[in-house]
């Protein structure tokens, strides 16, 4: 579909980044076995869209993703004259791509998250730094909190969760900040506290949204085959502007893709894949839309 686009129209900026998406995706399947060969055609994309447009951001973020990638080890086949990315994390040109997207969107939560991630292995101090960066922008986001509060714990410095502690001062008897918290607890590995918090929530109950994705996950490996895809739909209903649903179905697309990749329904996978990135979108777009109206 894109590869047509292109044909028909080679200087359309946007149906690169799209097609380099794809690519990304089915690359990454396997997060842990990411695939070399696949990873390289992203690249070419992601280039060829900055060519024609040098203030794409997206295509920025995602060309610096690959290059913070490191271990990779799966062969490349021989399609290019040149190999663009070897497969060992190439710093140098991940951060050039970070500081090209930060650029274009200074205050982008995703970007310094990019910036932080290829930090927090081995340089604690400059990973806790853009952390900090998006609590100046986000002061209640939670998984900066959590980063920059693992980056302390690995520098041997006391970790703080005043703002978590607030929020169940505040809201004892909901069960969503329960959950936060015994999220946090998990991530710095104390799980004594985080199961304390997690009986918490559970006494709580659930909130309604929650309802239908946990319903949906317990049948995730059931025998209804798409029931969970419905039941996101059907609470999307009730509640449209619900970022947590949409990146439930954008998981559930995602997972459909990976599966149907794994045995070749090439063209099917990128349905599900096209899905997913709608949805990562419709998610962008609501946060987007809360910050304006200072949620």
């Amino acid at each position: 579909m894109y590869s047509k686009s292109i044909k028909i129209n080679p200087d359309y900026a946007d149906v690169y980044y799209n097609r380099g998406l794809c690519h990304y995706f089915i690359a990454t399947i396997d997060k842990w076995e990411p695939n070399l060969h696949e990873l390289n055609i992203a690249l070419v994309d992601f280039d060829n869209a900055l060519l024609i447009d040098p203030d794409m951001a997206n295509a920025w973020l995602y060309r610096g993703k690959i290059y913070a990638m490191e271990g990779l080890s799966m062969p490349i086949k021989n399609i290019f004259d040149f190999q663009k990315f070897s497969g060992r994390r190439n710093v140098d040109e991940a951060l050039k791509s970070f500081n090209e997207a930060r650029r274009i969107i200074p205050n982008s939560v995703t970007v310094l998250f990019s910036f932080g991630d290829l930090f927090i292995h081995d340089d604690y101090d400059r990973a806790q730094k853009y952390y900090e960066d998006i609590l100046r922008i986000e002061p209640t986001n939670f998984d900066a909190m959590l980063l920059k509060n693992i980056c302390l714990k690995n520098k041997g410095e006391d970790i703080t969760t005043d703002d978590l502690d607030k929020e169940i001062n505040e809201n004892p008897t909901n069960p969503e900040v329960w959950f936060k918290r015994s999220l946090f607890w998990f991530g710095i590995r104390n799980f004594d506290l985080c199961k304390s918090d997690f009986n918490q929530a559970i006494k709580y109950k659930l909130s309604n949204i929650n309802k239908y994705i946990n319903i949906g996950q317990q049948n995730k490996n059931g025998p209804h085959l798409g029931y969970d895809e419905k039941l996101y739909i059907e609470g999307l209903k009730h509640y449209p502007d619900s970022a947590e649903l949409c990146e439930a179905l954008k998981n559930y697309y995602q997972e459909q893709g990976d599966l149907c990749q794994k045995y070749e329904k090439h063209d099917t996978a990128i349905e599900y894949f096209t899905k997913a990135i709608k949805y990562a979108t419709i998610i962008e777009n609501i946060n987007n839309k809360e910050k304006t109206n200072g949620g």
